[in-house]
């Protein structure tokens, strides 16, 4: 008989025969979420492991003991050896080796299986295959999702949604009806008020006073501009080359950034007098969230954790934030933050919500889990046909939920259970 293995949350088994009887190893502190097999098994009896806190272990004894490799990773997703022999790992933005990143695929890769030679990686919008081992990647167009990207409330029944192949959409009717208002591709970045539209392209930023009937050029900075943000009625912009704009009166003019020599990941504006900008130190592998303060003047460093350079998701309810990134959340109260699993799902967070004086919303995937504020979370019947949620917004007295597959649905707050 061959030997069989398996995981659960916290443990391991191995079975010499087949899987007829299973031997229970204690890993003590290690709680796995993927395992990889050597491909040489018969020979070097190794077997790999990887944690959601980014560490990686490995045997040489068929599994009775582990030995860490290293814990310089993100969250690990999945593991898997390509058909050279190369131990693949699966994090929340990139497939990386031992050595190095090796893909440009910016989603968390969330499997990743050889088939004949190919690399398919899983995504949290779709599928990509690698025909020379994980060097370069192919999205795969018939199982591809809708790239809608930016869902953005401009008032209770009016929104917009958007792509960077998409374009930007808007709807006046609560959802019932959607026309186009900007179709010129790629859109790099979108940010409205109630009274105005931003729209960032290649070549400039545009902007509309009549809800995309007409656009005007606001800038031509010369460099492309891949993050806008309004905060108290004025726009920031930040560009390819990491630095950081605000309008002013007549010109627009750079601000000063303590995360100099980083990468500038993008903007975040949980509320409409919030601006978070997110670096990520390729160094350190730290992502870093910098609070803009009151005055506009100063950036502050709000929250920092070790992650690829992913925008996470951020919600704030009065004193209290939460941070979505991995598969757990970060809740800050009474001044300090604490990492929470929410409802024991091993699946990545990909969307937060706060919910008017009802707590907090989060999006597993498809499945939404509530809690009241430091309470106990609890999966919700939502009706979600199995789509991934990217965005959780409240507009007046309804939920917004929009998915990868460009979908948005509509649910009252009061039908929430």
């Amino acid at each position: 008989y061959d030997h069989a293995f398996a995981i659960s949350e916290s443990s391991f088994y191995q079975s010499p025969n087949g899987g007829r009887a299973w031997q229970q190893i204690d890993l003590g502190s290690i709680e796995p979420v993927a395992m990889a097999v050597s491909p040489n098994f018969v020979e070097d009896r190794t077997i790999w492991l990887g944690t959601q806190e980014g560490a990686l272990f490995k045997s040489e004894d068929a599994g009775q003991n582990f030995t860490l490799v290293t814990d310089k990773f993100e969250a690990i997703n999945t593991l898997s050896f390509s058909s050279d022999g190369t131990l693949l790992i699966g994090t929340m933005s990139d497939v990386e080796t031992l050595e190095s990143p090796i893909s440009n695929l910016q989603s968390p890769v969330l499997s990743l299986n050889v088939v004949n030679g190919a690399v398919y990686a899983g995504l949290l919008d779709g599928l990509a295959v690698s025909l020379d081992n994980g060097r370069s990647w192919q999205s795969i167009p018939t199982l591809a999702a809708r790239r809608l990207t930016w869902y953005l409330p401009q008032a209770a029944n009016t929104w917009l949604a958007a792509g960077p192949e998409e374009g930007v959409w808007q709807t006046a009717d609560g959802g019932q009806s959607w026309h186009t208002i900007w179709s010129e591709l790629p859109v790099l970045a979108v940010a409205t008020t109630a009274d105005k539209i931003w729209v960032s392209g290649l070549d400039n930023v545009a902007v509309s006073a009549n809800q995309g009937d007409t656009w005007q050029v606001a800038w031509q900075p010369g460099v492309a501009v891949t993050a806008l943000a309004v905060v108290n009625g004025r726009i920031w912009a930040g560009d390819a080359s990491g630095q950081i704009w605000r309008q002013g009166d007549r010109a627009w003019a750079q601000v000063a950034i303590p995360f100099a020599g980083q990468q500038f990941v993008g903007f975040i504006t949980p509320t409409a007098d919030k601006l978070l900008a997110v670096s990520w130190s390729a160094a350190s592998r730290m992502l870093q969230l910098w609070l803009l303060s009151e005055t506009g003047a100063e950036w502050s460093l709000w929250f920092k954790q070790k992650a690829g350079a992913v925008l996470p998701h951020v919600a704030v309810n009065g004193a209290s934030s939460l941070v979505g990134l991995g598969s757990y959340v970060y809740h800050l109260a009474g001044g300090r933050w604490r990492r929470e699993k929410v409802g024991g799902v091993d699946r990545p967070v990909t969307a937060v919500c706060a919910l008017p004086g009802r707590g907090w919303l989060t999006a597993i995937t498809d499945q939404l889990i509530y809690a009241e504020d430091e309470g106990t979370w609890s999966a919700l019947d939502n009706g979600l046909p199995g789509e991934v949620v990217v965005s959780l917004q409240v507009a007046g007295d309804r939920l917004m939920a929009g998915t990868s597959d460009g979908k948005v649905w509509f649910s009252s707050l009061t039908e929430l259970r």
